[in-house]
């Protein structure tokens, strides 16, 4: 795949992407064994899947990922407690001595 400017927003089209995992698919010799392709939910990955002669299904992880991010997203509150919490925890990781006044209380 290209990745200089002119080329770069080709290869992220459905068209494209269909063509490259064809050729993978051939390369493998996989055309009997597809069955579901699961993806991130992108517009341009959906189709893929069918346009081969499988199924497509989002991934789980990813959307639950989404999901989250969303929720933490719309609560102030919460970004904060996460935010102090990361700073406490890297305070400890960095530093020998408090590690261990923390273990001796």
């Amino acid at each position: 795949m290209g990745t200089n400017g002119k080329d770069e927003g080709v290869w992220h089209t459905a068209a494209a992407l269909t063509q490259q995992m064809s050729a993978i698919v051939e390369e493998w010799a996989l055309e009997k064994k597809l069955g579901t392709i699961v993806h991130d939910n992108a517009s341009n990955i959906k189709n893929i899947g069918r346009s081969l002669g499988g199924d497509d299904m989002p991934c789980d992880g990813h959307t639950l990922q989404l999901c989250i991010n969303n929720g933490l997203k719309a609560h102030a509150n919460i970004g904060r407690i996460i935010s102090c919490g990361r700073r406490l925890a890297g305070h400890f990781k960095r530093s020998v001595v408090a590690t261990k006044a923390l273990t001796l209380k």
